[in-house]
């Protein structure tokens, strides 16, 4: 029952993805910006471009305005977005990638609604923006978990699983390293949207070859080239990032010394000789 329930909720999965990505454009025209205003002060993914994801802000449109119209709030639809994520995660562990691929994409589509639903009703604020940030967290923490109790048994495996784990938090601390630096994020690839759509996409071909009764290793083919990518390329942005913030870093303290050094002393003459003594311009003369 519950591999047939995998090819299917692949499937439709998949058909959804593939259906809102050819009507979106051919539904057009579409303003230049976009329906989700907020992508275009963010960096373009190095993976997917903003088309896959603009197209499914507009898919979720109708949707949000439901939600603001039946009174939801933006923060129960959060908490909803972590719901399906533990239960993902929950579905991966036992093997069904299938079923744990529909619902992180329901708990990703949750995650998107929340913040169209808090603007739209002028709920917005930095306190649920943080809610938001931190159930994220914990829903790529859910699937990447899921997976590593499904492959417990397979060192490899479960290592590139790891890999990808460490590199999803990395990304959030050079980020928020460079935010509190007042630093703009470089861009690059694997930023949260990039990841999400990789590791369920593989989850979800994955689920496919499973439930079809494919050969074991031909059917985690995608799944695993997804935690590979994702592994990689997470950690490698990251440093990227990180290398970034320790350069700016770097030019902020060797600024503040310039100046200190400029604004703090100053050179005067003596009766025997010329020396540099430094005087704190501030408080006390130089005295000839």
């Amino acid at each position: 029952m519950f591999d047939l329930l995998d090819v299917v909720l692949s499937a439709a999965l998949l058909a959804i993805v593939i259906v809102i990505r050819v009507a979106y454009p051919a539904h057009g025209p579409h303003a230049p910006a976009g329906w989700f205003r907020r992508l275009t002060t963010r960096a373009k993914s190095g993976l997917f471009g903003h088309t896959l994801v603009d197209a499914t802000y507009w898919a979720i449109g109708p949707i949000a305005k439901r939600l603001v119209a039946d009174r939801v709030s933006a923060n129960a639809v959060t908490f909803a977005s972590l719901a399906f994520g533990g239960a993902a995660g929950i579905a991966l562990s036992a093997g069904h990638f299938g079923i744990g691929a529909w619902l992180a994409a329901s708990s990703a589509l949750c995650d998107a609604l929340d913040g169209l639903v808090a603007r739209a009703s002028g709920t917005a604020s930095p306190a649920g923006d943080a809610l938001d940030a931190s159930v994220d967290r914990y829903s790529e923490f859910f699937f990447l978990t899921g997976l590593a109790l499904h492959f417990r048994s397979s060192p490899w495996i479960l290592a590139v699983v790891l890999l990808a784990l460490h590199g999803a938090f990395m990304m959030s601390f050079a980020d928020l390293k460079a935010q509190g630096l007042r630093d703009v994020v470089p861009p690059g690839w694997m930023r949260r949207p990039d990841r999400a759509i990789l590791l369920i996409a593989g989850a979800a071909l994955s689920g496919l070859g499973v439930g079809a009764g494919a050969p074991r290793l031909l059917a985690l083919a995608p799944l695993i080239a997804a935690l590979v990518v994702d592994s990689v390329g997470a950690n490698a942005a990251a440093a990227r990032r990180l290398l970034r913030v320790v350069a700016q870093l770097d030019r902020s303290v060797t600024a503040s010394s310039v100046t200190a050094s400029s604004v703090g002393t100053t050179t005067t003459r003596t009766p025997d000789s010329w020396r540099a003594v430094p005087v704190h311009v501030s408080h006390t003369r130089a005295v000839g």
